[in-house]
């Protein structure tokens, strides 16, 4: 596909090829890459806090996200996003930081689900006191990054960013009911995710699921409604379909061999199953897509 090798590009001239990486950047978004923004995907999360936005839209998953000032946007691994304006000024704190960083911390389950939202982009725009407390974190974590020297300078890091996504955490509480059983359910949920991402390309049924999580299939739909606000096969297909558009726009493949990669048999009940989630043909798709990014 024309175009492919930008898109694997970072926006920001940045891969944290150490542990974690930050930057504070001033311009217009094309000055990032010197280049314009093409969707592109990472093996790594990121946090971006926008100070100063001008109304830019960043789509994620193919989804529009229109940016205002102070607004915070954390980004999971293999997430593809680019913005629509590359000419648009922003100013903004940029973090990026490894799988690793989780170990290292030994983060609760529920910190991780933060980054495993099935159902939208994690993003808040704080106010008041808890945007002072948020700047507060940077500034702290700005002065750690600098100096290399520092004794645990890694582990401070991390911690900071923890500190970043329990922010997030709170700023979207659980629900009375979901406080009794948070643990259980939180923490299987979380496995049914991380499930989900490693085997959706191969596992399409909630026995399956159900079966490997050791639960009957009502109680694992009963935890994906309450903390995923979907039936287990609802989340399922959503995330089977998001994997097929992936693949569509952002790699070589043909239709026929998305089909396959992702575990339909058939390809043209594969066809069947991408137009009944988005109303249109993985083909059109792909040439829609082709057509408003690449062009």
């Amino acid at each position: 596909m024309a175009g492919q090798e930008k898109i694997t590009r970072l926006l920001f001239d940045a891969s944290p090829k150490t542990l974690v990486h930050y930057e504070y950047f001033q311009g217009k978004i094309v000055d990032a890459r010197g280049q314009k923004t093409f969707p592109h995907t990472r093996d790594f999360y990121e946090i971006v806090w926008f100070e100063k936005a001008n109304d830019a839209t960043v789509f994620v998953d193919f989804l529009p996200y229109k940016i205002k000032d102070n607004h915070l946007f954390i980004f999971g691994k293999e997430q593809p996003y680019y913005f629509d304006n590359s000419e648009t000024h922003i100013t903004c704190h940029y973090i990026a930081f490894r799988e690793d960083c989780f170990t290292l911390m030994g983060v609760d389950q529920a910190l991780k689900l933060v980054f495993t939202n099935l159902k939208a982009v994690p993003n808040i725009i704080p106010k008041g006191d808890s945007k002072q407390k948020l700047r507060t974190i940077y500034e702290l974590f700005r002065e750690e990054y600098r100096d290399k020297s520092l004794e645990f300078r890694s582990k401070m890091l991390c911690t900071l960013i923890m500190q970043i996504i329990v922010y997030f955490r709170r700023a979207n509480p659980l629900s009375a009911d979901m406080q009794k059983e948070k643990t259980t359910y939180l923490n299987t949920y979380h496995k049914f995710i991380e499930l989900l991402q490693d085997k959706i390309k191969e596992e399409h049924s909630v026995t399956y699921y159900a079966n490997q999580l050791a639960i009957s299939e009502k109680h694992l739909n009963r935890i994906c409604q309450e903390v995923g606000e979907g039936s287990c096969l609802q989340l399922i297909h959503k995330r089977l379909n998001l994997e097929a558009k992936r693949q569509l726009f952002l790699t070589n493949k043909s239709v026929k061999e998305v089909a396959y990669s992702i575990g339909f048999k058939d390809s043209n009940y594969f066809g069947k199953f991408f137009k009944n989630q988005n109303g249109s043909s993985p083909m059109d798709f792909k040439k829609l897509m082709s057509e408003i990014y690449l062009s």
